[in-house]
């Protein structure tokens, strides 16, 4: 859920969005989000490219505080409308980079290709 912009007393960032997360309750927990991608849907007025709805990306970038609460940063700038609105973290490699990791890998030798399919899952590749 998306609950505000980063802030002090008197400043407001708009730049960092503060997300929470359901089922994060401390600081140590929110080390598994930390760079996974983040996506604010919404439904616009006008269509644009057959369909009226519309994606802000963002990255979760560190936690905020010691609760569960993470900072994200967003392509744009997060809209105030958005705030108390759910957002969706995307957890899992995406298939089509996998399988296409996969392809390559199948003219190589069977112990490189497994090397690469492991570091490809663990996330980070050569």
């Amino acid at each position: 859920m998306i609950t505000g912009f980063k802030r002090s007393k008197s400043n407001t960032y708009p730049s960092c969005t503060l997300l929470k997360i359901d089922g994060v309750r401390t600081k140590e927990d929110t080390k598994f989000y930390h760079g996974k991608r983040v996506a604010y849907v919404y439904k616009a007025k006008r269509e644009v490219k057959n369909s009226k709805y519309r994606v802000l990306w963002g990255k979760v970038r560190r936690a905020h505080g010691n609760s569960g609460m993470v900072r994200a940063k967003f392509q744009k700038n997060m809209p105030p409308r958005a705030f108390g609105a759910p957002c969706r973290i995307m957890l899992s490699k995406t298939v089509v980079a996998l399988a296409l990791l996969e392809e390559v890998a199948a003219f190589q030798a069977p112990v490189v290709r497994a090397r690469q399919v492991q570091k490809f899952s663990e996330g980070y590749i050569d």
